[in-house]
């Protein structure tokens, strides 16, 4: 039983019109229903603090559990997995800690559906007093790579031209799908990871996460940690299987994690993409610009997560794929709750089956062969291996939710449109080419 602040509470106004779309009745005949005014009904609607006890009579009546009505304030950490176990990824026999920007139930997109925006500004560190520790931070980051690099262990470690990501919504009618980016350089993202991650813990999350604006609109310009857009990629082979990945010593993050079968940062220039959707410099991996944190894409382009997405393909996996990444869809955006970073979802169902994609793996090394291991899981949740395969705690977050988030989508087709496994498959492949 969650226990309700005396105090009024911020409240998510999506259930409460899911209320009263769901009772069938007009405003007033619903205020009546469940004995409140409707001029309260109506701060309900607008998403005005109000008192919990009027809240929870609203949720009783419509059968919605009242934690998808609250939005915590500082005080909520006793209550956080029931105030987020109705909003994360959730599988039987585990969940994925990440709160959805978007993606649920059969939503996805196709790259015509998702309009990028880019602002140019420069990312600042604030206060001076955390630019200095993250200045420390990362000297001590250099002299380990030096150190490995003795070792024999290289190390990628350079200060690459990154996105952030500042916002996503979507329009329901239009199936749309709007994101903003901004700048950022990895090393200033590892640095702000470094100093702060260890110190954020649940009570923590409202300081150092702004997590009561990421439950209640998604807002997370709040985070204190950079907000690096990262794409993580789950390959489906047509005869039922998931590729997933164990990444390798030469990552400069996670190695030994497992991830999806691509997982890849966007890069300002390496991702620069025009107006019209053509990417720019995707095969340009060796040019300077790729790893310059001052270059800006011209004109009115934008870094792309489909771009990045793409290119990760390709350079992960193989240079055959991309006559098949014109498969990817968006499924879902989700900011992760152990990473602490958001997470563009993607899947891409091939018309290959499993041996052919590996047999293009081995044969065709890729730029990145050595980045990690590619591995295969049955492409379903009620799979006991693939559930067994989730629970394990080596995972990175965006990757699992990735993963997760793909079977669960061609489940919801399948329910939704009446179509077996295949079907349901061949229906996410081909919609939107």
């Amino acid at each position: 039983m969650i226990a309700m602040p005396t105090k009024g509470v911020i409240h998510n106004t999506a259930p409460v019109l899911n209320a009263i779309a769901k009772s069938g009745l007009s405003q007033e005949a619903f205020a009546g229903a469940v004995e409140v005014s409707l001029s309260f009904l109506k701060k309900l609607i607008k998403g005005r603090a109000v008192t919990p006890d009027f809240v929870k009579r609203v949720a009783t009546y419509s059968g919605i559990p009242y934690s998808e009505f609250v939005t915590p304030g500082d005080d909520y950490s006793e209550n956080l997995e029931a105030l987020l176990a109705s909003r994360r990824y959730n599988f039987e026999g585990g969940v994925v800690n990440a709160i959805p920007l978007y993606g649920a139930d059969t939503d996805y997109a196709t790259r015509e559906r998702v309009m990028v925006e880019y602002d140019p500004s420069p990312f600042m560190i604030r206060p001076p007093r955390l630019k200095v520790q993250v200045e420390r931070w990362l000297a001590q980051k250099e002299e380990e790579v030096k150190r490995k690099k003795k070792q024999g262990i290289h190390i990628d470690f350079f200060n690459g031209p990154c996105a952030r990501l500042v916002s996503v919504g979507s329009q329901l009618e239009s199936s749309r799908v709007h994101i903003l980016l901004g700048s950022i350089g990895w090393h200033a993202f590892s640095g702000l990871w470094g100093v702060l991650a260890r110190k954020v813990t649940p009570h923590k999350y409202e300081q150092y996460l702004g997590l009561s604006h990421i439950l209640r609109d998604g807002n997370i310009t709040h985070s204190k940690l950079g907000n690096i857009f990262c794409c993580a990629v789950t390959l489906i082979t047509s005869d039922g299987y998931a590729g997933y990945q164990i990444r390798g010593v030469s990552p400069s993050a996670d190695p030994g994690a497992f991830t999806s079968t691509v997982a890849e940062n966007i890069n300002r220039f390496l991702d620069e993409t025009s107006p019209d959707g053509l990417p720019l410099h995707i095969h340009e991996n060796k040019d300077p610009r790729g790893s310059d944190n001052g270059y800006v894409p011209e004109g009115r382009n934008v870094p792309h997560p489909f771009t990045a997405a793409r290119r990760g393909i390709i350079s992960e996996i193989s240079p055959r794929l991309e006559e098949h990444a014109d498969a990817l869809k968006l499924a879902g955006v989700v900011y992760s709750l152990r990473d602490y970073e958001p997470t563009a979802l993607f899947v891409v169902p091939l018309s290959l089956t499993r041996e052919k994609l590996l047999g293009m793996y081995s044969k065709h090394h890729p730029k990145e062969f050595s980045e990690g291991r590619l591995k295969f899981t049955k492409a379903t949740l009620t799979d006991p291996d693939t559930v067994k395969l989730l629970a394990r705690d080596k995972w990175i977050t965006g990757g699992k939710a990735s993963l997760v988030r793909a079977l669960q989508l061609i489940d919801a087709i399948s329910f939704k449109n009446r179509l077996d496994w295949g079907g349901a498959f061949e229906y996410l492949r081909t919609e939107g080419n």
